[in-house]
C-alpha cells in the first residue's frame, strides 16, 4: 500500500526528484519514494494522436518524441512511447518499434494490451532470445488470455525459424491447453492446420474442419 497525493501540478527537478505543487506548497519526493506519478493530460496530445491515425506519421512521431522527453517521468512519456511503436509497427519499422517500447517503464510496458504488440517488434525483429524469456514469463505468470496469445506467438517465433514440428506443437497446445480462451481458438486452428500442411500430416484437414465448424464466422 501507498499513499497518494493529489496536487496541481507536477514536475521532475534537475536531480530526478518530483515536485508536487499542492495547495499547502511544494512537496519533494525522491524517485525511490514514487510508485508512479502522473500529470494532467497535456495540451495538444489528442491532436497529435489524431494527427497519426490520420497517417501524419512524421510529423505525429516528432512531436510524440519531443512529448516524452518533456514529460519524462509523469506518465504521459510512456504513453507517448506507447503511440509512436504503434506507428512505428504500422510503417513495419520493428526495431525501432522494440525501443520505443523498452524505453518505457515496466509497468507501463506489462499492460495487456502493450504486450502482445512488443512481442510482435520482438518476433519481427528476429530478436527471437528476448521474445522467449518474455513469452516463458507470460505463460508462467500471467492471466489464461494473455498465456494464450503468448503460446501462440511461441509457435510464430518457431514457424518464422523454420522449426515446423515445434510450430504445430505450440498451435495444437493452445488449442488444447487454452480451449476456454475463444478469442484465440480460430487463429491457433488455422495456424496449426496450415503448419501441419505444409508438413503433409494427415491431421492438417482436421483442423481445418473444427474450423470451419466451430468458428463459421471467423476471417
Amino acid at each position: 500500500g501507498g499513499n497518494r497525493v493529489d496536487g496541481r501540478g507536477v514536475r521532475l527537478n534537475a536531480r530526478g526528484d518530483y515536485v508536487i505543487e499542492t495547495a499547502s506548497g511544494s512537496r519533494t519526493y525522491s524517485a525511490a519514494q514514487v510508485v508512479r506519478a502522473e500529470s494532467d493530460k497535456p495540451d495538444g496530445y489528442d491532436q497529435e494522436i489524431a494527427a497519426a491515425i490520420a497517417g501524419q506519421h512524421d510529423e505525429a512521431l516528432a512531436e510524440l518524441a519531443a512529448r516524452a522527453r518533456r514529460g519524462r517521468g509523469l506518465g504521459w512519456d510512456d504513453r507517448a512511447q506507447a503511440a509512436i511503436a504503434r506507428i512505428r509497427i504500422s510503417q513495419g519499422d520493428f526495431a525501432e518499434a522494440v525501443s520505443a517500447f523498452e524505453s518505457m517503464g515496466k509497468e507501463s510496458l506489462a499492460q495487456p494490451e502493450l504486450q502482445p504488440l512488443y512481442w510482435k517488434a520482438l518476433l519481427e525483429s528476429a530478436d527471437y532470445r528476448k521474445l522467449g524469456r518474455q513469452l516463458d514469463a507470460a505463460l508462467r505468470d500471467g492471466d489464461r488470455s494473455l498465456a494464450a496469445r503468448a503460446q501462440i506467438l511461441r509457435g510464430d517465433a518457431n514457424l518464422k525459424q523454420r522449426l515446423l514440428e515445434a510450430a504445430a506443437l505450440d498451435y495444437l497446445r493452445t488449442v488444447t491447453l487454452f480451449k476456454s480462451v475463444k478469442e484465440v481458438q480460430a487463429e491457433a486452428l488455422y495456424k496449426a492446420g496450415t503448419t501441419l500442411e505444409e508438413m503433409r500430416h494427415a491431421k492438417a484437414n482436421d483442423m481445418f474442419d473444427m474450423l470451419k465448424n466451430e468458428y463459421p464466422q471467423s476471417e
